[in-house]
């Protein structure tokens, strides 16, 4: 049987974004997505890049890029001297304005 892709996903302002481990680093970009690694969240509050998302096995961290919109984890603000923060089990990410529910995707192990 075909193996199940797995990762993450990221839904909410009108877009899904799809995260795997084909990448390591993957950009969260207002702007258009033009280069493998890129997602596009095209929203005015988002930075161009916005914020680094680290792909280490079935783990998941979020690095904020400092940019003026800001970047929250369920709630809690992420800042750039943080450093890049694990989300694996994190429900709800606000990146500039826009509200992204992060789920993870295929089968386990």
């Amino acid at each position: 049987t075909p193996a199940i892709a797995k990762g993450w996903r990221l839904t909410g302002g009108g877009v899904t974004l799809a995260v795997d481990a084909s990448s390591s680093v993957w950009f969260i970009t207002g702007a258009p997505a033009a280069k493998p690694g890129e997602l596009s969240l095209p929203d005015a509050s988002i930075g161009k890049p916005h914020a680094r998302l680290l792909v280490a096995g079935e783990r998941l961290g979020l690095e904020d890029l400092g940019t003026p919109g800001g970047t929250l984890i369920d709630g809690a603000r992420l800042l750039p001297e943080h450093g890049p923060r694990d989300i694996s089990s994190a429900r709800v990410l606000r990146v500039g304005t826009v509200e992204l529910t992060l789920s993870k995707v295929g089968a386990a192990g």
